[in-house]
């Protein structure tokens, strides 16, 4: 009786919940920049705590760089001053950034923006509320209304993460193998990614991404826990689009297209990728 009592509590907290994603907002909710500033803190200090749990899974964020994306526009957060024992100060209850891939150029040529949605984290204390899948839907209408055109991409780790991005953003699972220009986007990890000359171990690789594999990402019967890092997206043909678009402008660059298959994810493939990029924007 009393865990029921304690989630029923949580969940009217969430319900009430203030969703803030920019300037204008701190103005309309009266919240001062030093209330910003603490929230942007506790944010940081949740990464860093699920780290501490689940090591490497998210890249570390300082208080100073959650607070620029967050004034560019970027951001989704849900406050609340409801939780229990904040004596009414402002408390995160979920956050989420959006990083836009492609400079104005790029999405001329491509026809569309890529959006990667990251950082996304829960309180602790509200984790299993849905919120995950509440923020997710947020993102991905921020990001609608900020660039219209777009596909949405995220790596994962967790199930969880998998299911919440699924149930409120439509997401769903893609192989990197078969879709090299995306993975190129995405796969920035410094200690670990092709784009600066390692090799990744964490990625999910091409034989366990046929139909069965990905659906079992989707799975909920095995319960929660940690998957191979997958990538899923907002659009699985707007996805499709986008490689075969990108494949059409690096072959009339003069180049031969990264065709998708299991060796579109090398040293060599992400190289010429870059190039294709690079030439692209700038």
């Amino acid at each position: 009786m009393e865990i029921l009592v304690r989630n029923t509590e949580l969940q009217n907290v969430v319900t009430s919940a203030t969703t803030i994603t920019g300037s204008g907002d701190l103005t309309m909710h009266r919240i001062p920049h030093d209330a910003l500033m603490a929230m942007t803190a506790q944010v940081s200090d949740m990464i860093v705590g699920y780290n501490n749990v689940n090591p490497g899974e998210m890249l570390p964020k300082s208080p100073e760089a959650l607070l620029d994306q967050f004034k560019a526009g970027e951001t989704v957060m849900m406050i609340t001053k409801d939780h229990p024992g904040a004596s009414g100060e402002w408390t995160v209850l979920y956050h989420g950034t959006m990083y836009p891939a492609l400079n104005t150029r790029g999405v001329a040529e491509i026809g569309m923006q890529v959006v990667e949605f990251g950082s996304a984290i829960t309180h602790p204390n509200y984790r299993g509320c849905s919120i995950g899948s509440l923020g997710g839907k947020q993102i991905k209408q921020k990001a609608g209304q900020m660039w219209g055109e777009m596909l949405g991409i995220a790596t994962i780790k967790q199930a969880v993460t998998a299911w919440a991005f699924n149930k409120g953003a439509e997401m769903e699972p893609l192989n990197f193998s078969t879709h090299p220009y995306l993975s190129y986007l995405t796969c920035s990890c410094i200690n670990c990614s092709e784009r600066v000359g390692l090799t990744c171990g964490y990625r999910r690789r091409h034989n366990q991404s046929d139909k069965e594999g990905l659906e079992h990402v989707l799975d909920r019967s095995q319960g929660p826990r940690r998957i191979p890092c997958t990538l899923i997206a907002t659009n699985t043909i707007k996805a499709e689009c986008f490689e075969e678009r990108c494949r059409q402008l690096h072959a009339s660059q003069g180049r031969v297209p990264i065709e998708p298959g299991e060796s579109s994810i090398s040293l060599d493939a992400f190289g010429k990728i870059g190039e294709f990029f690079g030439n692209l924007i700038n």
